[in-house]
């Protein structure tokens, strides 16, 4: 599809493709792409259940331990030398996750949205991990960074609750996790 139109629909959240020639929606593919998961899902299940196969579905994959935070419950940000994944790294876990059988995958840390590896980024792995196969890619986040433009299908916010939020985490970090959340729409 060289010249082609995106639709995106809030009520159904899907994306149907407009060839611009011919204006038909391309509901093969996104049905097609669907019914792979679904029977994907339906596979791992029935041999998980009726074969008792012990398969991963999700990999939650800790890429770093870099901090923006000084939180109560969490020592990270005493490490003198924090773990730091590097893309390669994380391209051959997000691999093996796979051959193995998993299909989600959820980014945590430290606090992910500040990895980097020379130029490559959070949305980076996000990227790979689609490209490998994945079928959903979640960041765990304290939101005092902006995420708007994130590539993740899923963002977890980690809230402490209104009330204890900022005595754990820091003075005006609940300000900060409030105007990102707004930020993203």
């Amino acid at each position: 599809l060289v010249h082609s139109q995106v639709a995106y629909s809030q009520k159904r959240r899907s994306v149907l493709l407009y060839d611009c020639g011919c204006r038909k929606p391309y509901f093969r593919i996104k049905t097609s792409i669907y019914m792979k998961k679904l029977f994907y899902l339906g596979q791992w299940f029935l041999r998980a259940r009726l074969f008792g196969r012990k398969a991963p579905l999700q990999t939650v994959l800790f890429i770093s331990d870099v901090c923006n935070l000084r939180c109560k419950h969490c020592n990270v940000y005493e490490l003198k030398n924090p773990h730091n994944m590097t893309y390669e790294q994380v391209r051959e876990h997000l691999q093996y996750s796979y051959d193995l059988g998993s299909r989600f995958v959820d980014f945590e840390g430290g606090e992910v949205t500040i990895w980097k590896d020379g130029d490559y980024r959070i949305n980076d792995l996000i990227d790979l991990a689609k490209k490998i196969g994945f079928f959903s890619c979640t960041i765990t986040t304290n939101a005092q960074l902006p995420f708007a433009g994130s590539h993740a299908d899923s963002i977890w916010v980690s809230l402490d609750g209104i009330n204890f939020h900022e005595e754990v985490r820091g003075k005006g970090t609940i300000a900060k996790l409030e105007k990102n959340i707004a930020g993203c729409g």
